[in-house]
């Protein structure tokens, strides 16, 4: 496992490893949806806007091919 990239940012220094970047598209997906539900969690606890897709917005997009639902 190497440094790829450094970012000090005041006192606090935060390194990304090599084995942190996805290998294949699989893993880039799992990765993915760790942190999109890692941040619907964060904003459904913290935060009251109107964020979420309803369930009508959603087929919409699905439906649209614009968008590659993983």
């Amino acid at each position: 496992m190497s440094v790829v990239k450094t970012k000090k940012i005041n006192d606090i220094t935060v390194n990304i490893h090599d084995d942190c970047i996805p290998k294949d598209k699989e893993e880039y997906k799992k990765n993915l949806k760790i942190f999109y539900d890692t941040i619907n969690i964060i904003f459904r606890d913290k935060n009251k806007l109107d964020l979420f897709y309803t369930e009508e917005e959603l087929k919409k997009l699905k439906n649209d091919r614009t968008y590659e639902f993983i």
